[in-house]
């Protein structure tokens, strides 16, 4: 297969899983607990599990290649801040604190090796 067709059929799913509360709104943050990145037969997905089901939003950045979701009324637990790979279409997973004056934003950015279609998913107390 040409490397082109390759590179086409490689689609970065993000993968947000919440334990537990159906509702991101509340008095209490949801609190972003871990990373996880897996290849699979449909792409490479990364998981971002927290407590509580996500309230976000997403977009592509093209220089350098990436996807950011900003998960709203959530604070950074015991989840890596910083995972690097070597090869592969994901190249680092990050995530960093933001904070303004009405909400707690936890802000996720997916370095990818290469601009590629993703996908966010709506399932219940998931996205995939």
């Amino acid at each position: 297969m040409p490397l082109g067709r390759i590179r086409a059929a490689v689609v970065a799913a993000i993968v947000l899983l919440s334990s537990g509360v159906a509702s991101a709104k509340g008095s209490d943050p949801s609190r972003l607990v871990g990373f996880s990145v897996a290849k699979r037969d449909e792409g490479t997905v990364v998981t971002i599990s927290g407590s509580k089901a996500p309230d976000f939003t997403s977009f592509v950045t093209a220089d350098p290649p990436g996807v950011v979701i900003d998960w709203s009324g959530s604070v950074i637990d015991r989840a890596s801040r910083d995972l690097t790979f070597d090869a592969g279409m994901v190249r680092a997973v990050r995530a960093k604190q933001m904070a303004s004056e009405s909400e707690k934003v936890t802000r996720v950015r997916i370095d990818l090796a290469e601009t590629v279609p993703y996908r966010v998913i709506a399932d219940g107390t998931r996205l995939l």
